[in-house]
């Protein structure tokens, strides 16, 4: 991800939510920094395939912390 004009790197495993509000995809990490993605930012047809993504990377990382 880019982050103010530098590649970032975060790993799954620090997300601990995600949230989907209006047209952005809202991943919160473990130190409660908000990382936002809007569906402007790559188009309605990623956006869709994003949210699923994310919704899936999140239900497996949750199965994996009970």
């Amino acid at each position: 991800m880019n982050v103010e004009n530098q590649a970032k790197t975060i790993l799954w495993e620090e997300f601990v939510t995600c949230l989907i509000k209006e047209d952005n995809v809202i991943l919160i990490t473990k130190d409660y920094q908000p990382y936002i993605l809007g569906e402007s930012e790559v188009g309605e047809e990623n956006f869709q395939k994003i949210i699923s993504f994310v919704e899936t990377k999140m239900e497996v990382l949750n199965k994996k912390r009970l």
